[in-house]
C-alpha cells in the first residue's frame, strides 16, 4: 500500500501511470492548511495505491444500512 499525490490544479503525478499502472487506486481530495499565502492553499488529490481490490465507501455505507435493521422479537405481543 502506498500513499502519494495524484494531481492538483497545476500538475499530475506521471509515475502513477508508469510505475503503478497495474495497481488499484483510491482518491481523496484534501487541502494543505499551511503555506505562505492563503491563496496558495489549493486542493490536492491524494492517491492510495494498493495491489488488491478495495471496497469503496458507498459499498460500506450500503452494507451498514442493511445491518442496522433492528428486529423486534416482541412485535406480536405489542399489538395485544
Amino acid at each position: 500500500m502506498l500513499s502519494t499525490w495524484d494531481n492538483n490544479e497545476y500538475r499530475k503525478n506521471e509515475y502513477l501511470d508508469i510505475v503503478w499502472k497495474d495497481c488499484y487506486k483510491l482518491n481523496k481530495e484534501h487541502f494543505y492548511h499551511i503555506g505562505a499565502k492563503e491563496t496558495n492553499r489549493k486542493p490536492m488529490i491524494e492517491a492510495l495505491i494498493t495491489n488488491y481490490k478495495t471496497i469503496n465507501k458507498q459499498d460500506i455505507d450500503n452494507q451498514s444500512e442493511k445491518r442496522t435493521i433492528q428486529l423486534d422479537i416482541f412485535a406480536d405481543f405489542n399489538d395485544e
